[in-house]
């Protein structure tokens, strides 16, 4: 009974989507997540979210990258980085996308994690998930 219960709780921890919710990476925040989704191709989410880069062309270093890689062999993770923002707070934001495929061809967004750069204050470069100043 008790590697019966193992086994289910660690089946959730690994796919906590198939219970509705989507995983937050530690270091990460659930801000603007589009929750727990099905689609039939992962990319259609990406470019929904690329859809308004850039925000103008004022900034004359506004660079956006995306990388993408297989994690565990069958898990999709999409990984967006923009700097240049137009915002004075914010120097650069980071989302993490972590797709995983369904038996009927389909793929489910399980993880989802949202970071950003300060611009401004004492903040050593890092990503956060607090407010900047």
């Amino acid at each position: 009974m008790r590697s019966l219960m193992t086994v289910a709780l660690l089946g959730v921890f690994l796919q906590p989507s198939l219970a509705g919710e989507v995983f937050t990476p530690d270091g990460y925040s659930d801000f603007l997540s589009p929750g727990a989704i099905e689609v039939a191709k992962p990319m259609d989410v990406i470019k929904g979210e690329l859809a308004s880069f850039p925000e103008s062309l004022e900034s004359g270093s506004i660079r956006l990258e995306v990388k993408s890689y297989l994690d565990r062999g069958d898990r999709l993770v999409v990984d967006i980085t923009q700097t240049g923002l137009l915002d004075d707070s914010i120097e650069g934001i980071n989302r993490q996308f972590k797709f995983i495929g369904l038996d009927d061809g389909k793929y489910e967004l399980w993880g989802y994690g949202y970071r950003h750069r300060c611009a401004r204050g004492d903040v050593d470069d890092e990503w956060v998930t607090k407010p900047c100043p």
